[in-house]
């Protein structure tokens, strides 16, 4: 073999060698950046040409990323904050998927995050657990090399590492392609030596978990109102038909039995409360027990009345409570012959809009 063609045949190896990445390194003072804000500067840090942020983000314009390898190096200074990166963000802004890290939760289970983003809400309370977020020790106030490889629907994260470590093996955006933007949210973090590489699904070094455990017996869908104010229900001990508007979708719910509102539904300071409505069809009268997880808060409304108000929201109960959403909560349902319908009435704050619900068993019932 001759030079030439060696040099061909290592070049072919080393392009398809997993996660490697020939993305030429993309100056942060390049009009291809858009920042936008509280605080975005270019400066040396740590030997490096960085690019400081502080609740604010970096948008790469006219990057238009469906499948390949994005790579950065990250600094953090330990303070609570979420410092990564989001891809196939969409025109709006608002859609996109996620990975960041948490630097204060440096070696516990939720030190980062994979997380899509509908309608402008990150839904971390919704997506936890192995197959979302994995125990890291950091480096804080040194730079940490962090490379997303991203391949159809699934996507593995390095962070100074030879392996990933974590495997996506679900990515729940569907958006198939779109812009690449930085972000650091409350605390400050530095970037450097950001660079991607398209690349049409290239191979994956990592394996999928087991896929998340079906909800036995649980309410696979919901029918979801167009949001109305929190205040028509924040006291209300009784509801008509007449004030839940009569704008319905059905939502079906994701792979750990959790429905995300926000796929269906656009929330805004004015408007944060949608009503899911379940029917449940019941062949005689007979009292069931009803099981259900919401985020952030709920109001629950049978035959016209409320029947039970609660509060999951983050730090609602104390400094520590995440509320993740579970079938935690439970009413008793005296049921008709025939359908009879519960109305949710879920509000949100942010970290995800949520509703699940399931029987004990379903015994003479069917839910549609």
């Amino acid at each position: 073999m001759n030079v030439k063609n060696l040099c061909v045949t290592v070049a072919f190896l080393l392009a398809n060698q997993v996660g490697t990445s020939f993305g030429e390194t993309i100056p942060f003072k390049s009009e291809q950046w858009e920042f936008s804000g509280k605080e975005a500067e270019v400066s040396e840090y740590k030997g490096q040409n960085a690019l400081f942020l502080h609740d604010a983000e970096a948008t790469l314009r006219d990057s238009e990323f469906a499948d390949g390898t994005i790579e950065f190096d990250l600094l953090t200074l330990g303070d609570k904050g979420f410092s990564g990166v989001h891809w196939h963000l969409q025109d709006n802004g608002y859609d996109y998927e996620e990975f960041y890290i948490r630097p204060h939760q440096s070696g516990n289970l939720d030190a980062n995050q994979y997380t899509p983003s509908f309608n402008g809400l990150a839904a971390w309370q919704i997506y936890y657990g192995p197959h979302y977020s994995v125990s890291l020790d950091y480096k804080i106030d040194d730079w940490m090399h962090v490379k997303i490889v991203v391949s159809g629907n699934q996507a593995e994260v390095y962070i100074d590492s030879n392996d990933p470590i974590l495997f996506i093996d679900d990515l729940k955006g569907d958006f198939g392609s779109g812009k690449l933007r930085l972000r650091s949210g409350f605390a400050p973090a530095y970037f450097a030596n950001f660079s991607y590489d398209a690349q049409e699904r290239p191979a994956l070094k990592g394996h999928a978990l087991e896929p998340e455990a079906p909800v036995e017996n649980g309410v696979d869908h919901f029918y979801v109102s167009t949001p109305v104010a929190e205040d028509l229900v924040a006291t209300a001990t009784v509801i008509s038909v007449s004030q839940i508007p009569n704008d319905w979708v059905s939502l079906g719910v994701e792979t750990n039995g959790i429905a995300n509102i926000a796929r269906a539904r656009q929330a805004s300071r004015a408007t944060n409360t949608v009503f899911a409505r379940v029917t449940i069809n019941s062949d005689k009268v007979q009292t069931k027990r009803l099981n259900f997880g919401y985020s952030d808060r709920v109001r629950v409304f049978y035959e016209g009345r409320a029947i039970y108000s609660g509060n999951n929201g983050y730090m609602s109960r104390d400094y520590r409570y995440l509320g993740t959403v579970g079938l935690f909560d439970s009413v008793y349902l005296s049921l008709k012959t025939g359908d009879n319908d519960v109305y949710f009435a879920v509000s949100e704050n942010f970290g995800g809009w949520a509703i699940m619900a399931g029987f004990d068993d379903m015994d003479g019932i069917s839910v549609r």
